[in-house]
């Protein structure tokens, strides 16, 4: 099995090396205009009961396209935001971070509807960073030089 679990000291977290490479890759394709959203979907390594972050990003990731029509996006043209965000999902990815979020297809799915949160929750977590808690934990992540 091609399974790569590596522990953060701090809990017991499980990062799927190779998955989490599987999945950049096909966010920097998906993001440059190589694939579809329809082969970004497909293909993502998001099933199972491994690293968190994989479902985490993909349900994040759904909230980027049009789920009813395969599309290429043109990068020239495609909303800054979405493509900021591809650009954090990736850089996580070749991370070996703890994704910190909830695990929810709501929180993760809708997290841009969301930013309007109030109380403990919005202190928590940065929407502008995800998958990250905080652009400060972006910033002090290794590789962290964005696309």
């Amino acid at each position: 099995m091609a399974f790569a679990a590596l522990k953060n000291a701090n809990e017991d977290a499980v990062i799927d090396r190779t998955s989490r490479d599987k999945a950049a890759d096909l966010i920097r394709a998906y993001r440059d205009g190589a694939v579809t959203n329809d082969e970004l979907a497909d293909n993502f390594p998001w099933k199972g009961k491994g690293d968190s972050a994989l479902k985490g990003i993909y349900w994040a990731l759904w909230s980027t396209y049009d789920d009813l029509k395969e599309e290429r996006i043109n990068p020239a043209r495609a909303d800054p935001r979405g493509l900021q965000l591809l650009d954090r999902c990736h850089v996580f990815l070749r991370s070996n971070r703890e994704f910190m979020w909830p695990q929810s297809r709501l929180i993760c799915g809708l997290y841009g509807l969301l930013s309007r949160a109030s109380g403990n929750f919005r202190q928590k977590f940065d929407w502008n960073a995800f998958p990250f808690r905080s652009e400060a934990e972006l910033a002090e992540t290794d590789g962290a030089r964005l696309p």
